[in-house]
């Protein structure tokens, strides 16, 4: 064999092995549960499948991003994928590789009842804008950014409240943002789906007594079965103790990939996380949501990936 044909095979040799089991993962911001998650795998899984992380603004981001052939998987909350699959046909081709853990959805006021303007902006006739539940948004001004922007959207086609919704994926710091504009009186509330607890909920600089949560409960869960599933949140930073809350399957999803590369990856990722998933549970530092994920188990609500067979060699 002539020199500059073994360079070429050897060349080849190791440009497979690099492209065999490589995933590029959209995750969320880097102080996220998706972000945190994703770096769990790569600290487990990372000598069984290279994985490459890209910081994205959540689940919509993640999704169109498997859509566009941008990102090999993302992680994708269940009822972004319900908004999509409404209007884009490419989500037939979009699956699901395991479940991974519940995102509970958080609304979050201040705590302290703002007062709206009577006539001509005088105080005589001014009422009290104290939001209590979910239908106390009517009319009011919600703030949200990434994945749970798109979830508002949902909640609000599917109880049929009215309120004005302000996105705020582009601020650079968004938690902030959203905190100063309800304290001005500028938003009446802030609506963030993500696995509890939120560590920049958990910022007492920020988010302190002023600030509460808004429940709901099994009157809102009636309404939004199928998709979402009823549970709890408990923020000790925040004025009251534990609410009633919504939350939503999130999901590690990908496309129906049929090359032999591309379906390695995924089954190799998808096996060495069945197989350490007690680390991923116990190990000081991973996060928390861990110990509610089986990825051994199929998402019942969504076609699961299924690696295509081996052709056979005559």
């Amino acid at each position: 064999m002539r020199r500059q044909e073994l360079l070429f095979v050897v060349a080849t040799l190791v440009t497979s092995a690099f492209a065999d089991a490589q995933i590029v993962l959209g995750t969320g911001g880097s102080d996220g549960t998706y972000f945190a998650m994703a770096n769990d795998m790569i600290k487990r899984c990372g000598a069984t499948v290279t994985i490459s992380i890209k910081e994205t603004e959540g689940s919509q981001a993640n999704l169109q991003g498997i859509i566009d052939n941008v990102l090999t998987a993302g992680i994708v909350q269940f009822d972004v994928m319900r908004y999509y699959d409404d209007k884009d046909p490419a989500m037939a081709r979009v699956k699901v590789l395991f479940p991974l853990n519940e995102e509970e959805i958080h609304l979050v006021a201040v705590n302290k009842a703002t007062k709206e303007s009577g006539f001509l902006g005088m105080s005589f006739g001014q009422k009290s804008l104290e939001i209590e539940s979910l239908k106390d948004l009517a009319g009011k001004t919600v703030v949200a950014w990434g994945g749970s922007h798109l979830s508002a959207e949902y909640f609000q086609y599917k109880l049929k409240i009215p309120f004005n919704l302000v996105d705020l994926t582009k601020e650079k710091n968004p938690s902030a943002v959203a905190a100063k504009m309800l304290l001005d009186g500028q938003a009446h509330a802030l609506f963030a789906v993500g696995g509890a607890p939120l560590k920049w909920l958990r910022d007492e600089k920020i988010f302190g007594k002023q600030f509460k949560l808004v429940p709901m409960g099994s009157d809102v869960l009636d309404q939004v079965k199928g998709t979402y599933n009823g549970a709890r949140l408990n923020y000790p930073n925040l004025a009251n103790g534990q609410v009633p809350t919504l939350s939503v399957q999130a999901l590690f999803v990908t496309r129906d990939y049929r090359t032999p590369d591309g379906a390695a990856a995924l089954v190799k990722l998808k096996q060495c996380l069945i197989e350490n998933i007690d680390h991923l549970r116990d190990m000081p530092g991973t996060h928390p949501k861990w110990r509610a994920v089986n990825p051994g188990l199929p998402f019942e609500r969504w076609a699961n990936y299924q690696a295509p067979a081996r052709k056979k060699e005559f």
